[in-house]
């Protein structure tokens, strides 16, 4: 199973980020922005904004997001680490 830290565009891009911020600031927050994510880290008590960019899927952006919200309140290193959460299969009555 992929995880956060395999996608190409891992770690999040903050053009005021430091080496700290990537591996000890907190997930606070996440935010789908079309094909990208926007995070809200929390380090030092300052916020930065982070922004995931486009991959090719899969995994599917609401994949990334929904394993993302999962870790909220954890460090950005760890984040890394979570496994991307499948989208559940629906299936119909018939079970197609």
């Amino acid at each position: 199973m992929l995880r956060l830290r395999n996608l190409t565009s891992w770690p999040p891009g903050c053009t005021e980020a430091t080496p700290e911020v990537r591996d000890k600031g907190i997930l606070v927050g996440v935010r789908r922005v079309g094909r990208s994510l926007s995070l809200t880290i929390l380090y030092d008590e300052r916020k930065y904004v982070a922004g995931l960019g486009d991959w090719t899927p899969p995994p599917t952006v609401g994949e990334v997001e929904a394993t993302l919200t999962h870790m909220l309140g954890k460090t950005i290193k760890k984040a890394g680490m979570a496994r991307i959460a499948e989208a559940p299969l629906v299936l119909d009555e018939l079970g197609f």
